[in-house]
């Protein structure tokens, strides 16, 4: 739209010129003034106006970009407030949302080193709950380093691995239990 307007004044401006031109051949009346002057400043006029209306489409596109720009970091602040305890449970929940466990049980995971915290695993006639909170007297006891319990979440390594590496622990039940734990949330 700004390019049209533009266009606008450049031919408006080359009429003027135009009429200029054969104004200078044909002399001027008196008390008049003659055309080519009406002419140019009508040109001017319009040029004024065009260029008024494409600075306030520049402003508008420009205040667009600005309120973006403001809007941005927000949203990034709000991102980088959320704890990566949370992160990991939520991905936990995430992971464990149409799990089915084969046995019921109740794991209790303590993290250790980047961070630490508690939260527990319950599952119950296959319905499985994961929640931030310490369980006492469960059936399982997990003890696992933070990014470690984050990367078996994202799948990028594997029980066993961890286990070998001495970074995942488990005790207080059955081979069976830690199957079905391992099975539903990683």
């Amino acid at each position: 739209m700004a390019k049209a307007k533009k266009n606008e004044a450049v031919e408006a401006v080359a009429a003027v010129e135009t009429t200029e031109a054969a104004e200078v051949k044909t002399p001027a009346k008196r008390g008049r003034k003659p055309k080519a002057e009406s002419a140019s400043a009508e040109a001017v006029s319009v040029a004024v106006s065009v260029d008024e209306a494409v600075k306030a489409e520049e402003n508008a596109a420009v205040k667009k970009t600005v309120t973006k720009k403001a809007a941005t970091p927000k949203k990034e602040k709000a991102k980088a407030d959320v704890h990566p305890y949370d992160e990991v449970i939520a991905a936990a929940k995430k992971n464990t949302s149409k799990a089915k466990a084969a046995v019921d049980f109740a794991a209790q995971i303590t993290f250790n080193g980047s961070d630490t915290g508690v939260c527990y695993v319950k599952a119950v006639d296959g319905a499985v709950d994961v929640q931030p909170y310490d369980y006492k007297n469960a059936d399982l006891y997990v003890d696992v380093d933070f990014d470690t319990f984050a990367d078996l979440l994202a799948k990028k390594t594997t029980a066993a691995d961890a286990v070998k590496k001495g970074k995942l622990e488990m005790s207080g039940a059955p081979v069976s239990v830690m199957a079905a734990f391992c099975s539903v949330l990683f």
